[in-house]
This record gives C-alpha cells, sequence and structure tokens, in this order.
C-alpha cells in the first residue's frame, strides 16, 4: 500500500457510533484496534492526530463523554475504538462499575479484535491501575503493543532512557516484553510508525 492509500483511510476517518450495551455493538465483521488508556493521557489527542482531524475525538466524546465506546470509522476498512479512560477520581463507584462491566463485557465478546494500543505517558513509569489494565486486557489474546505518548515533553534522549526504563519496569511487573512505541500527539512523532503497526496487524499495508 502506498502512502497516499494510506493517507486516504485515515483521513476518511468518521464518527461511527456510541456502544451503550453489548447488544449495539457493529455487526459488520470489520476489524477492530482498541484505544485504551489512563484519563487525561491524550488519547483524544493521539486519535485526532493519527486522523489528521482536530475535533473528530472531541465530538464522539462531547456525545458520550468518555464512558462509552467509541467507535470511529475508517473508510470502511477497520475500526478505531476507544476505550472509557481509567483512574478518574470525580466519578462515582457505580458509574466507575457500569462502564468496566460494559468494557469486560466488549473485550469478552466476539468482536473481531485485532489489536491492542495501550497508552501511556512516556515520562513516568507505569502506575498499579496501568498494571491492572494490562492484565486486563491481556485476556483479550490480540496483539498489543504500548504508545508512550507526550514523548515531545522530553528530550531524544531522555525519550531513550525512559522507553528503557518502562520496559524492564514492565517486563519485571508482567514478564511480558512489549512492544514500545514513543509518540506525541502535539507533534505527530511516531504517527508514521503507529499508522504502519496498524495496517499491518490488519495485513492492509
Amino acid at each position: 500500500m502506498s502512502r497516499a492509500q494510506a493517507d486516504s483511510i485515515f483521513q476518511k476517518a468518521k464518527f461511527s457510533c456510541l456502544v451503550t450495551r453489548l447488544e449495539d455493538l457493529p455487526s459488520d465483521g470489520l476489524p477492530q484496534v482498541l484505544l485504551a488508556g489512563k484519563s487525561n493521557v491524550g488519547k483524544s489527542s493521539l486519535l485526532n492526530q493519527l486522523c489528521r482531524q482536530k475535533r473528530l475525538a472531541r465530538t464522539a466524546q462531547e456525545a458520550g463523554k468518555t464512558r462509552h465506546l467509541l467507535f470511529f470509522d475508517l473508510a470502511g476498512k477497520f475500526y478505531l475504538v476507544d476505550l472509557p479512560g481509567y483512574g478518574f477520581s470525580r466519578s462515582s463507584k457505580a458509574e466507575q462499575a457500569r462502564f468496566s462491566q460494559l468494557t469486560d463485557d466488549y473485550l469478552h465478546s466476539t468482536s473481531p479484535i485485532q489489536l491492542i494500543l495501550h497508552i501511556l505517558d512516556a515520562r513516568h513509569l507505569p502506575t498499579r491501575q496501568d498494571l491492572e489494565m494490562i492484565h486486563w486486557l491481556e485476556g483479550v489474546q490480540a496483539p498489543y503493543a504500548i504508545l508512550l505518548n507526550k514523548s515531545d515533553k522530553l528530550s531524544r534522549p531522555q525519550q531513550g532512557v525512559m522507553r528503557q526504563k518502562i520496559h524492564q519496569f514492565l517486563l519485571e511487573e508482567t514478564g511480558i516484553d512489549f512492544f514500545l512505541l514513543s509518540v506525541s500527539a502535539e507533534t505527530g512523532q511516531g504517527i508514521a510508525d503507529l499508522e504502519e503497526l496498524i495496517l499491518d496487524s490488519l495485513t492492509l499495508h
């Protein structure tokens, strides 16, 4: 696939649907790529950068308030699925339990999940909540990659040091040798590599 063809797929991204119940999940069989991450880690900004649109994720979230599954159609080829952010303290326990159950039901459904992209903050070691989310998502049995967002806040040498520290930390805590990709929703760093990772997982590249 040429660069222009890849660009056309991401540029044609559009909000598809907001899912509040398992029966609302798309049934068209299109592969699904998941975006997971803590609240305020920059998921929305990264999605917008990836799709070359400034308000794509914001518009959808204004409808769902990031508490539901948000599906974005990528030129009819696949879905990007924005999972509810975790770690927000202002929500009640009942609300957290509600969206957690929806996410769990989705992850254990028959949906064609092809790739999980877990977004972490490049500046810090993963938190206990991050590790819990990894354990949760590992049960999906889909290819998994970790994106280190906000890399623009660090110098290139600092990025390398933190990437190595995070890699070692995750290896010790989970026993898994994760692929880590440094990205920035602000500057676009790593976005081309991220596109290639997604398309390769879908055998579209």
